[in-house]
């Protein structure tokens, strides 16, 4: 069972079927069996919600403490020193719990230049949301050598658990809402975001690659993740078949039927999934950038639950 405590309803009996369907597949056995079952019967149509986990910060850290904007932080983890932007608005100080948002840079970029031209620093102070924003270690991409993050393997991962400690310090310093963790990223940043999805559902419930696509990984998500999908239908680095193939696993994963809502900003919503884990997939006609409009969009997705 997930260690995220849930307090949900069932939207209609369909929906609840496709919720334990996709635990039976996971393993839950006789369990997910009977309460496929239950859930055969009429059930009301309601909404679905969310029980706040507040961090151990809740408790131990004092109520009035003062905004956090753009401060550089290095946590070690595993003996080697990891390196970090916090962004704690007043807004986020003064609804507590507060959900935190990791935002991870592209190759070769840094989390100095994405903090400069985030869009997430003015929505954290008008939505009461944490943002950090990791900096990456030297890979090699496309021959290169350069900052940015492990994405073609989960085993020995020092990103993964970069991203276990950091959100574990937060937790204990700040007052974070641990059912509302997400994560988000460009390019191979995004990359990254599929892979904490799959190996860290217990702690991320929703990700939001940007210019991003399918990475071959064992991927069996302990829960479901809500995913919104960003991508260029121009992009000349990462082909928009990636980022397609991206949105298709995770429809996949989390029981989605194949038909979705067109939108006018240019995103599909897809219907059915399980409860918690709807996904879009949002296309547009520019190359390997960050759309415009895109963190807005990627917040309001995270928090329409």
């Amino acid at each position: 069972m997930s260690s995220v405590e849930r307090t949900t309803k069932v939207i209609g009996s369909r929906r609840g079927v496709r919720e334990a369907l996709w635990q039976a597949r996971r393993g839950r056995g006789a369990i997910a069996w009977l309460l496929l079952a239950i859930l055969a019967g009429p059930t009301p149509a309601t909404g679905v919600e969310v029980t706040p986990r507040p961090s151990t910060g809740c408790h131990t850290q004092p109520k009035k403490r003062t905004e956090e904007r753009g401060i550089e932080r290095t946590l070690t983890v595993d003996g080697q020193p990891r390196a970090y932007i916090l962004d704690v608005p007043k807004a986020a100080i003064e609804h507590r719990p507060a959900p935190l948002l990791i935002d991870f840079h592209g190759f070769q970029h840094s989390a100095a230049g994405v903090w400069r031209v985030s869009e997430f620093r003015r929505l954290g102070e008008e939505r009461g949301f944490i943002t950090a924003y990791p900096q990456g270690l030297p890979v090699e991409l496309l021959g290169r050598e350069g900052a940015g993050w492990e994405i073609f393997t989960t085993e020995g991962n020092r990103d993964l658990r970069f991203v276990e400690e950091l959100i574990r310090q937060l937790g204990e310093e700040l007052c974070l809402d641990l059912s509302r963790v997400y994560a988000t990223g460009f390019s191979n940043g995004g990359f990254l975001t599929h892979l904490l999805a799959c190996q860290m559902a217990d702690r991320i419930a929703g990700i939001a690659p940007v210019g991003a696509g399918i990475v071959d990984v064992p991927c069996k998500p302990v829960r479901p993740v809500r995913v919104i999908v960003h991508h260029g239908v121009r992009d000349e680095r990462v082909n928009v078949e990636r980022a397609r193939a991206l949105g298709d696993r995770w429809r996949s994963l989390n029981g989605c039927g194949s038909n979705g809502e067109r939108r006018t900003d240019g995103c599909t919503v897809y219907k059915g999934c399980v409860a918690g884990g709807e996904v879009a997939f949002c296309e547009h006609d520019l190359g390997h950038h960050w759309p415009a409009g895109a963190g807005e969009r990627i917040w309001s997705f995270f928090e329409a639950r």
